[in-house]
């Protein structure tokens, strides 16, 4: 696993703290599941940062871009940290720039930021790639 040199996500200080992982699997009736939780690292935040910043750079930290883009959704939706986040969602932009879903998270941010010329951008781009994803599916049938 080859780290991006212009990643700015810091390394150092990492604290290991388990958080369950999601399954996709389906327990059968009478069946326990039994999935092993991943430690998730967390980054040390000066004080008074939200823990959501730190879980979040924990999963990008270990490349895991869904759970990483759903604890930044989070932040979003809650107003907080948005400023602090903006960065990292820049990079992410830059590191994954076929993914629709970064671009969307990446708009909202931008939302709430008041950069709304940005944010329509991102959008833009975050409905172009959803719709070049979707197209092959919608010829074929």
């Amino acid at each position: 696993m080859q780290k991006d040199e212009k990643e700015p996500l810091p390394e150092a200080d990492l604290v290991s703290e388990s958080i369950p992982e999601p399954t996709s699997q389906e327990a059968t009736p009478g069946e326990e599941q039994s999935a092993p939780t991943q430690p998730v690292p967390r980054i040390k935040l000066p004080n008074g940062a939200d823990p959501l910043v730190a879980t979040a750079r924990g999963y990008l930290s270990q490349e895991d871009l869904p759970h990483a883009l759903h604890a930044y959704g989070h932040l979003i939706r809650r107003g907080k940290s948005v400023r602090e986040i903006l960065p990292d969602l820049a990079q992410l932009a830059k590191r994954y720039p076929r993914e629709p879903q970064v671009w969307q998270t990446l708009g909202d941010a931008l939302t709430l930021a008041g950069q709304a010329d940005h944010a329509a951008q991102s959008y833009e781009r975050a409905r172009r790639l959803a719709q070049s994803e979707t197209a092959p599916a919608d010829l074929s049938q």
